[in-house]
């Protein structure tokens, strides 16, 4: 995946945005082609991620990077998902697969996108759980 245009993003879970239909592989997530970056929202009926949970990519110098996205541990979202608690979400294979990934001598930096405030306890959590690896 090339650096460019990837998002993490709560707008499609809240419950007061309407965009339930957006939360599907055909609908707005499908949309960015795997650039869905996030790894605590599953959809409520299949227990799946509703996008890519990291992705390894590399920007036009060849800098690689392993990038990471995150939501807060959000209440109150739509009824078709589920918000992953983050100290959960870090637990997951995929989060073990990301670090695999970031441990390649070529990777550079790991990035991390987290729709929380940088001195939320949560980020913490992700990076106590990155350097345990």
């Amino acid at each position: 995946m090339r650096l460019g245009s990837i998002i993490c993003s709560a707008c499609v879970v809240g419950k007061d945005t309407g965009l339930t239909g957006r939360t599907t592989q055909s609908g707005f997530i499908g949309s960015w082609n795997g650039r869905y970056i996030q790894g605590n929202i599953k959809n409520k009926t299949t227990d799946a991620l509703l996008g890519t949970p990291f992705a390894h990519i590399t920007g036009a110098m060849g800098t690689e990077l392993v990038v990471l996205g995150f939501l807060f541990n959000m209440k109150g979202y739509c009824d078709n998902v589920v918000v992953q608690d983050v100290e959960l979400a870090v637990e997951e294979p995929w989060f073990a697969e990301a670090m695999l990934a970031a441990a390649d001598p070529k990777v550079q930096a790991i990035v991390i996108l987290a729709h929380m405030h940088v001195v939320d306890k949560l980020v913490s959590v992700i990076l106590s759980a990155i350097r345990k690896t």
